[in-house]
């Protein structure tokens, strides 16, 4: 038997993050992005076949839903084995603590599927949104953040605003 839940898809995802963007720019709340990405999700798939890949991924959709109980909090299929949430008024100091929390559920998360108990990480990166920034800007750091976290041995969280690009420059 596998648990279900209501997980919205890319295009309710874009469209959410523009109407978001707009509002955080309106009324000044803070707006941080996660991207979250399953880590050797394809690993998975091939030892266990593409149906133990599907019950993984409803798994990690309802994990996170327990993650992210705030009903303003906007959880979203990004592609593949990746994941997009929409967080708003996380205060700067609590962003790490928050995405440390996902990270944390999905790491004591056990799948059982036909007889094999089956263990994940992710990696996660976050960004929140600068003044004058395009919801697309905000997906780019997010995922280079997440690439940073992926670099960096996987399952682990990284923000945005820690990863230099260039001479000093610090996004």
């Amino acid at each position: 038997f596998i648990n279900f839940c209501i997980l919205y898809n890319r295009r309710a995802f874009d469209a959410a993050l523009a109407r978001h963007v707009d509002l955080a720019e309106l009324s000044g709340r803070r707006l941080t992005l996660m991207m979250i990405d399953l880590d050797h999700f394809k690993a998975v798939n091939d030892c266990y076949g593409h149906p133990a890949g599907d019950a993984l991924l409803v798994a990690t959709a309802n994990q996170l839903i327990r993650a992210l109980p705030r009903k303003t909090d906007f959880l979203s299929r990004f592609g593949g084995e990746e994941f997009a949430v929409i967080v708003f008024d996380v205060p700067q100091d609590s962003e790490a603590k928050l995405t440390q929390a996902v990270l944390n559920k999905i790491e004591e998360m056990q799948v059982e599927y036909e007889g094999h108990q089956i263990q994940i990480t992710c990696s996660i990166g976050y960004a929140s949104l600068a003044p004058g920034e395009t919801a697309h800007d905000l997906v780019k750091r997010a995922d280079k953040a997440l690439y940073a976290a992926k670099e960096s041995g996987r399952n682990c969280v990284k923000s945005a605003q820690t990863i230099i690009v260039g001479k000093g420059d610090i996004f």
